[in-house]
């Protein structure tokens, strides 16, 4: 089951709520726009409503938010500089990026800017992965031909439900193998390109493929890619799932392998041990020892830590418990504040460092526990490869 998340509108609000300051205290998460009396000006004016639609009427002395930032969701934060007390009308100094309008999110921020509070964030998330690692699998890798190094950035090893995603740290990879893989070879290519056609493809009937076969290209333009297969006809005519992009664009020259992921006696897959990163946290690529040409159009099972990646926009999120960036985003907007002011001095100090000693309790009690590792980088093997002969899969 994959991790909770949490998005950067959550992690800041759950921020204000537990510094207490007044804004979330008093209205919980954020306010509604109902009107703007002029939000396109260098003089906008923003209005506010409860949840039962009526207009806020803000009890504070009129220039009890004057300072503080006003910060819109959907566009930016600007300081206040003067306030309605009785109809809630709020007056930022510059006008926002864009206008508001009904529905617009608006909050409140007395003691940091919303900025300076998503820059703590990032920090806080940027190297909790080692405490709160997000195990992936990715399977999308193909073995090519003559080919021994594979890169691991996001462009070499996308996957539709990671986003973002870079590794970290590699944990385990496997090599796939499946006794009924086919390999070709393209004689022509189709009106589009979803399609191909391989005259020496053995099966002639639409019932021997079906959606749930794989066909990669693992030499030759398009290498490298992996489609889902649809259809072979009796034509021998090929159907993918997805256009190949111009820059994979088959031709004669194309080699492919086609294979049932889903039969499970005929498809298995072995573990490598012996593999090269260029370093072993954050690599950008791995080097096998040798070539495979028992498995040249096979995947590739990369299992390894994603590394956390900044949250820029409102929807962004992450995997690490929100309890623990709330506490260590805290402890470093106190040891911010240490130097602004001496009288608060030991204040903030103490607060920054009881923030951050909840959250190194909260790493203690609940960090999360690795899978094991498998891997073994090329200095810790002593000649014995697995996969090298098959008779022997023990090293016996």
């Amino acid at each position: 089951m994959p991790e909770p998340t949490f998005t950067r509108t959550s992690i800041r609000r759950s921020i204000g709520r537990q510094s207490r300051m007044e804004f979330f205290m008093r209205y919980g998460d954020a306010l509604s726009v109902i009107c703007d009396s002029d939000n396109s000006t260098a003089t906008p004016q923003i209005s506010f409503d409860n949840t039962d639609g009526t207009a806020v009427s803000l009890p504070q002395d009129s220039d009890f938010w004057v300072g503080s930032w006003l910060f819109e969701l959907a566009s930016s934060e600007e300081r206040l500089i003067t306030v309605s007390n009785s109809s809630g009308i709020l007056t930022p100094e510059f006008a926002f990026s864009a206008a508001a309008s009904s529905g617009d999110s608006f909050e409140i921020w007395d003691m940091w800017p919303p900025s300076d509070i998503h820059q703590k964030i990032n920090m806080a998330i940027r190297n909790a992965w080692r405490a709160f690692p997000n195990v992936v699998t990715a399977e999308t890798t193909i073995l090519q031909e003559g080919i021994i190094r594979y890169g691991l950035l996001d462009s070499d090893m996308i996957q539709p439900d990671v986003t973002n995603a870079s590794v970290a740290y590699v944990l385990q990879m496997h090599i796939e193998r499946n006794s009924r893989v086919i390999r070709g070879q393209v004689t022509s290519t189709g009106l589009t390109a979803l399609t191909f056609t391989d005259n020496t493809f053995p099966y002639d009937s639409d019932s021997e493929v079906s959606s749930d076969w794989l066909l990669s290209v693992y030499d030759g333009p398009g290498a490298g890619t992996l489609r889902q297969l649809n259809t072979v006809d009796s034509d021998l005519l090929f159907t993918v799932d997805t256009d190949y992009a111009a820059t994979d664009a088959l031709t004669t020259d194309s080699k492919w392998a086609a294979w049932d992921p889903t039969t499970d006696m005929q498809q298995e897959w072995y573990k490598a041990t012996a593999v090269k990163f260029n370093q072993m946290e954050y690599p950008d690529w791995f080097e096998l020892r040798q070539l495979y040409p028992w498995a040249y159009g096979m995947r590739v099972r990369i299992v390894y830590v994603e590394n956390t990646t900044d949250l820029t926009v409102e929807t962004a999120f992450t995997a690490i418990p929100e309890e623990y960036v709330v506490f260590k985003t805290l402890s470093l907007l106190y040891d911010e504040l240490v130097g602004d002011n001496r009288h608060d001095r030991a204040v903030h100090s103490g607060l920054a460092e009881y923030y951050d000693s909840l959250a190194q309790d909260f790493v203690q009690k609940n960090h999360r526990v690795l899978p094991h590792a498998t891997l073994w980088t090329e200095t810790d093997v002593a000649g014995y490869d697995q996969y090298s002969d098959f008779s022997n899969p023990l090293g016996w």
